[in-house]
């Protein structure tokens, strides 16, 4: 008898222990869950339907774990990987999610990529909008990257909206900070004011962050943005009304600028191409502009 009610309390004893242990492991279960599948959507980022597969079932199994944040995560990587005129079908469910998250990095985060999704779409007034309400809640964090991050979008909305000055005050902003912890968001910024000065007159300035946007550019064997820095350079020399350079940095970068099949900027560079042929050679510019 004596061993029968030892063997009872032993049992007992072991089946409470193990509820313990998986009690206490379940959490750190549900998170490795969660990383298996952000991991398998990073890797099959180029097969977007196959990526598209791994963030439904990371959102299915958000919705049966009731995590918000996690549903947040997934619908925001839902929103990625659609082509752009879909995103906002995503757009409520991401918000509302971050929303009762009730965590201001997480809800910030939503608008940013609310944001991000209205300026793909050319939609810049609903994309500043979203972008200031990005910041609102960032702002409130100590997370000095993603406050950065938000900079640099409103910068590059602004830019687009005519707001030259505000969005030059951004980028010094994004300049400073990017100098030191990301050497692409600090090309990148270094394009954007050299844009903007070129639109207020400031030449001077524009050529002086196309050089330097050059020079950082090949000592981080960054090659992504050297076209982009040579052609806006290009653009700033017919302002000058240096055509015969202009030409040579505006032919020199089409073929890299065509084979990204960045259309805006092809568009652009042919504009500029015409004017400077017209100026130079009025029988070459004809089919450009007619074009």
């Amino acid at each position: 008898m004596k061993k029968s009610i030892c063997l009872i309390v032993l049992l007992t004893t072991m089946s409470i222990m193990a509820e313990n242990k998986y009690e206490n492991e379940a959490p750190q279960f549900s998170n490795n869950k969660y990383l298996l599948l952000e991991n398998k959507v990073a890797k099959n980022k180029k097969d977007t339907a196959k990526a598209f597969l791994y963030a439904n079932s990371w959102l299915e199994e958000a919705k049966k774990d009731k995590n918000n944040e996690q549903q947040a995560k997934a619908y925001k990587v839902l929103m990625h990987l659609v082509e752009k005129k879909f995103r906002m079908i995503y757009a409520d469910s991401l918000l509302n999610k971050a929303l009762d998250t009730k965590n201001a990095e997480t809800i910030g985060g939503a608008y940013l990529t609310i944001g991000i999704a209205y300026y793909d779409n050319k939609e810049y007034p609903k994309a500043l909008d979203s972008y200031l309400l990005a910041d609102s809640y960032i702002d409130k964090t100590k997370n000095q990257y993603l406050i950065h991050k938000v900079k640099y979008t409103i910068a590059q909305t602004k830019f687009y909206l005519g707001y030259f000055d505000e969005a030059i005050s951004l980028f010094t902003e994004c300049i400073n900070f990017f100098r030191e912890e990301n050497e692409t968001a600090y090309i990148k910024s270094l394009h954007g004011i050299a844009l903007c000065y070129n639109q207020i007159g400031r030449f001077d300035l524009c050529s002086f962050y196309n050089l330097l946007g050059l020079k950082v550019s090949a000592e981080f064997e960054n090659d992504e943005m050297i076209p982009y820095f040579k052609n806006s350079e290009g653009i700033n020399q017919y302002k000058l009304m240096k055509y015969e350079k202009a030409i040579k940095l505006l032919e020199e970068t089409m073929p890299e600028i065509e084979k990204r099949k960045d259309y805006v900027s092809q568009t652009i560079t042919w504009f500029y191409l015409g004017k400077c042929y017209w100026e130079t050679n009025q029988k070459k510019a004809k089919p450009l502009l007619i074009s």
